[in-house]
């Protein structure tokens, strides 16, 4: 399990970012998310980069690994 800090915590303020904003991706089709943001411009964008940078970037990861196993 990866735990990445929202990358829109600088519009929430960096300090409540480390204490409330946490995406937690998990292996398998199972994606968890949480965001708990101040302002819902921040949580509007945070789950607009989920679907634009967090699934790729878990296919992407699942490829990596997938290739390992068959070398």
């Amino acid at each position: 399990m990866t735990k990445i800090a929202c990358a829109n915590c600088d519009m929430c303020g960096a300090e409540m970012g480390e204490l409330s904003c946490t995406l937690i991706l998990e292996e398998g089709d199972k994606i968890d998310k949480a965001c708990w943001c101040i302002c819902k411009d921040c949580a509007k964008k945070f789950k607009e980069d989920i679907v634009n940078f967090y699934k790729p970037l878990v296919k992407e990861v699942k490829e990596q690994k997938k290739a390992a196993k068959n070398k």
